[in-house]
């Protein structure tokens, strides 16, 4: 029928306005229906099952209507993110639903729509919304000849057989509700999903699906669905029955219906009390963002969409750009002058900086639009670690306390949750997810989870404590983890006064391949690329080499500047490496690339070669190799595009949003290149891996986030992980 917008009045009243679609204000019997919907709605005056309605206007040249804004998901979005519910709050969402509908029937009312979509969970009870197609019981149908109404797999029988058959009443919702609570106990609708003519035809005809609904709910779900509207329990008798104590799911008798009405299970603390945790995350996460959208007032210019279409206002923060610019000029001026190889930073052929193309207007389409998501995922996302893309999932901490979470990375639902683990960053393993087994007994044992069910198992005890390492797993291949853990018992000492070993991991056997011991150190991360049978090593002040067949040192390459720095909260080396072919390319203070096999390098930048005013942590980020390109950030300012093969800068780009600083890790997919982002506005932006020039910028609207905004690569999607919600957009 029409559009929802979130509005906001003058004195700061948010309200969801409904605003009928202007082609379908000049048909008749739409602007009734709309009208249609306002009546039913007033009638039921302030009752706390439905929305309060603030103003509307039913006569004018585009109809709407304005109601309180609901905070909360609906039901349909409840359960596709967290999972289907339990007994308990399937038994209370019932309850207070049939309460609901029992006082939309006893004024005359039949809602004649009830879906998953239309019911939105609150932190006082689930409200019903969209009356649109309500009627008054016996009115006049505002329906054409042939067209049903309401949607396929949760009308009633009496509404999908052909013209001709039974007149819709209060039964047609109950027996809605019944599929309802269906949906809500096992995250499907009882007659299945496919064409509308073959839901419509198992709805009149077939045998509901009722595999893995409650035994409790089976008595009442069963008479709700029957076929005949006869058979079917009044709505009151639903609620009564939910309400009750007896072990069969309800009691007759006014003793009942007192005690509820004083308590009732559905309203209240005592709903809030019975939802599933990632729904009362999400919840929590709508409270504290409501303020969040910017409100257009009549006359401004459209605001973006809030899916990051358009771009929003730079932050007006200073001319740094022309600061940075002038910085980067010196070290390009410094670098050409001593650099063996002949890395050439300045001036020269195929050496261009960009600064973006033309920008689109507010609204505009075109190739440099940012693309719609294709999904939004909200919940209890957590602040530490980094999320991980591993076999279509997306793994990352969930809030303190709460494990791991799984969300499906083709549909945006989260698929399992693994709370028995801690929150830190896993690492991909083969055909497992491998990180520090926190919470089970001792503090030796790696975590295993599999990434399609969640499903988690410990390694046995490692002979090394874990208690100094915060990200212990450095990095894996095939089926082998690369850790790094302490000697001595977990209560005594400090971490550079005790042995450090390095272990190969066997998943699939089980048991530890090889154990070599380490130089001591303090770091609590060390970073690890494994190629061509090398497991590289970052370590305080070096880089170094191992066979990964037995452990053995291959070589030890020393690094200009052996301090550590802050990262998520973990004392971690300011160097980062990648890996491509034979080169091994090492940034942090300096760039240098070394030969994979020899550690001998082949080119390189000293610290003492960057200009002043640099700062004491890294200048260069963490590299993404494609194609024998290096793509890096360089003082968090600017991304460089550097030939590995002829050491020369292809191209480079002027970013004109805040960029993480190094050694945050730029990140390449779908010909494009992804530098990290910590602009509050800017949740992510696209360079042409070509030309260098900018693609598009995907825009927040809300200006709240702070920090560095996750992105990950899949086969044809980014991942934009970005306070408590991860975006899907499309790369092809």
């Amino acid at each position: 029928m029409g559009t929802v917008y979130l509005a906001r009045s003058d004195g700061g009243r948010t309200v969801a306005l409904k605003a009928v679609h202007r082609e379908l204000a000049e048909e008749k019997e739409f602007r009734e229906r709309f009208r249609q919907e306002l009546q039913a709605v007033r009638a039921l005056g302030r009752a706390d099952f439905v929305p309060a309605v603030v103003d509307a206007d039913t006569a004018g040249p585009r109809p709407w209507l304005a109601t309180e804004y609901l905070i909360g998901p609906s039901l349909a979005q409840a359960v596709e993110a967290h999972g289907p519910w339990p007994y308990p709050a399937t038994r209370a969402l019932g309850a207070a639903l049939a309460r609901g509908l029992a006082t939309v029937h006893r004024h005359g009312l039949v809602h004649r729509d009830l879906k998953p979509s239309n019911v939105l969970i609150t932190a006082d009870g689930p409200k019903l919304i969209d009356f649109g197609l309500a009627r008054a019981v016996g009115a006049e149908r505002l329906t054409r000849t042939g067209r049903q109404v309401g949607t396929p797999a949760y009308i009633s029988p009496e509404q999908a057989r052909p013209v001709g058959g039974q007149s819709v009443g209060p039964p047609a919702d109950v027996f809605a509700l019944g599929g309802l609570l269906v949906y809500a106990a096992t995250g499907r609708a009882p007659f299945g999903e496919g064409e509308a003519n073959d839901v419509l035809y198992r709805v009149a005809y077939a045998e509901p699906d009722l595999a893995g609904l409650p035994e409790e709910l089976w008595p009442l779900i069963v008479g709700a669905l029957a076929k005949d509207p006869a058979d079917r329990p009044a709505a009151e008798r639903i609620a009564r029955a939910l309400a009750g104590t007896g072990e069969d799911g309800g009691r007759e008798g006014r003793d009942e219906w007192d005690e509820w009405d004083r308590e009732p299970p559905g309203r209240g603390e005592g709903f809030a009390g019975r939802l599933p945790v990632g729904v009362l995350h999400d919840l929590a996460l709508r409270t504290a963002t409501v303020w969040d959208p910017e409100v257009r007032r009549s006359g401004e210019p459209a605001a973006p969409p809030p899916a990051g279409l358009t771009d929003a206002p730079p932050p007006q923060d200073g001319p740094r750009p022309a600061r940075r610019r002038l910085l980067l000029g010196g070290l390009g001026a410094l670098a050409a002058a001593g650099v063996a190889g002949g890395v050439w930073w300045a001036a020269g052929s195929g050496d261009r900086d960009t600064r973006g193309g033309s920008r689109p207007a507010p609204g505009a389409t075109g190739p440099d639009t940012a693309p719609q998501p294709l999904w939004e995922y909200r919940g209890p996302i957590g602040d530490l670690g980094r999320p991980l893309l591993h076999r279509d999932v997306i793994a990352l901490q969930a809030d303190p306390g709460d494990g791991v979470l799984g969300v499906d990375a083709r549909r945006g639902t989260l698929r399992w949750t693994a709370p028995a683990v801690s929150g830190y960053t896993p690492v991909a393993c083969g055909g497992l997810l491998v990180m520090k087994a926190a919470y089970a007994d001792g503090d030796d044992r790696l975590a295993m989870i599999d990434p399609a069910d969640g499903r988690t198992w410990y390694s046995d005890p490692l002979g090394i404590t874990f208690r100094f390492m915060d990200l212990p797993v450095c990095a894996a291949d095939g089926r082998t983890a690369y850790v790094v853990g302490h000697s001595g018992p977990h209560r005594d000492g400090m971490p550079d006064t005790r042995r450090r070993f390095l272990l190969a991991y066997d998943t699939a056997a089980r048991r530890v391949r090889w154990r070599r011991e380490l130089a001591r150190g303090e770091a609590q991360a060390l970073p690890g690329r494994v190629a061509a049978g090398r497991l590289v090593l970052v370590d305080a002040g070096s880089v170094a080499a191992y066979d990964t067949a037995d452990g053995r040192r291959r070589w030890t390459v020393k690094l200009p500047d052996d301090g550590l720095i802050d990262e998520g909260g973990s004392q971690v080396p300011a160097w980062r490496t990648a890996v491509a072919r034979d080169t091994v390319l090492v940034c942090g203070r300096g760039l240098t690339a070394l030969d994979l096999r020899t550690g001998r390098a082949r080119w390189r930048i000293d610290p003492d070669q960057l200009p002043s005013g640099t700062g004491e942590g890294p200048v260069f980020g963490a590299p993404a190799v494609a194609d024998g390109v290096a793509y890096l950030t360089v003082l968090g300012t600017h991304v460089f595009a550097i030939d590995l093969a002829s050491h020369h800068v292809r191209w480079k780009w002027a970013a004109d949003t805040d960029l993480a600083l190094p050694p945050a890790p730029t990140t390449v997919a779908g010909g494009l290149v992804f530098p990290p982002s910590s602009d509050s506005r800017a949740a992510a932006v696209a360079v042409n891996l070509r030309t260098g020039r900018t693609r598009w910028t995907l825009r927040d609207s809300s200006g709240s986030f702070l920090g560095t905004t996750g992105l990950l690569a899949g086969r044809d999607r980014l991942y934009v992980v970005r306070g408590k919600s991860i975006r899907a957009l499309p790369l092809s």
